[in-house]
């Protein structure tokens, strides 16, 4: 193999983990039932009855099974599946929905364009669409990661996104970090948008506005127009700040949101 190379590998000849396998067997056996037995699943998975049990009482502790006490012990799919579910087809959607957006608003600015996906401890790029201007920044990328309390898409998301989400993003912070941030927070909310110079990286630059979801109570992504510095210079802020918000609105609307976009205070 040339040195550097990347290796590729054919799923077909990777190896499988069985206990997975087995894990994986039960949870299709109930696609078709509401709820088994471990005697039920003793066939299925080819293993003893305690083994069996072993496997189910690991999922019921990751929430993916929950266990039913009665006349006999029966196992049904637990809720940790159902939120897992929402959360592929909410992501799913947002891709499906930003990405002609954010193309769009590439176009029209000559900038790149991005849409971040809130995470456990940051802010994820789950797209990135790359703008004509010559000069691109590389500060972000998809599956890229960005701090909550810096640059413009995060910021926004942060700024409309949920109190416990704030207050987390706040707690980490050195408490005589903690008003600056607030105050900053209710700036974006009172503009409806938020330009960011040089916070994540020296001399690159984002304006951010917020996207929400059908359930509209907090923003669920953050959409920005990003690149050097010299992009963001104020006399192209009401073209920027008016496109992103425009874009920040269309894909809201596209995920089912009703309730009113912000508008400048």
């Amino acid at each position: 193999m040339v040195k550097g190379a990347a290796m590729s590998m054919d799923p077909g000849k990777i190896g499988t983990i069985k206990v997975l396998d087995k894990a994986a067997a039960i949870l299709q056996v109930l696609r078709e039932r509401e709820r088994v037995t471990p005697a039920d699943l003793v066939e299925t998975v080819g293993e003893s009855r305690t083994t069996v049990v072993r496997i189910c009482e690991t999922l019921v502790r990751h929430g993916l099974l929950e266990r039913e006490d009665s006349s006999r012990v029966s196992y049904r799919l637990g809720l940790t599946l159902l939120e897992l579910g929402a959360l592929t087809r909410q992501r799913l959607s947002i891709r499906d929905v930003a990405h002609p957006v954010l193309v769009e608003l590439s176009a029209k600015t000559g900038d790149s364009t991005n849409l971040v996906v809130q995470r456990d401890d940051a802010a994820v790029c789950l797209i990135r669409v790359v703008g004509s201007y010559p000069v691109v920044s590389q500060a972000l990328y998809e599956g890229g990661r960005l701090p909550y309390d810096r640059g413009g898409s995060s910021l926004a998301l942060l700024a409309f996104g949920d109190a416990e989400l704030q207050e987390s993003v706040l707690a980490r912070l050195e408490p005589d970090r903690r008003p600056a941030l607030r105050d900053r927070l209710q700036e974006i909310r009172e503009a409806g948008y938020c330009v960011s110079r040089g916070e994540f990286l020296p001399e690159t630059g984002a304006v951010g506005a917020p996207v929400f979801g059908v359930h509209g109570d907090h923003a669920i992504a953050g959409v920005s127009v990003s690149g050097v510095v010299g992009r963001l210079a104020d006399d192209r802020l009401p073209e920027l700040t008016a496109a992103v918000m425009a874009a920040g609105e269309s894909i809201s609307r596209g995920l089912a949101y009703s309730g009113p976009y912000p508008r400048p205070a």
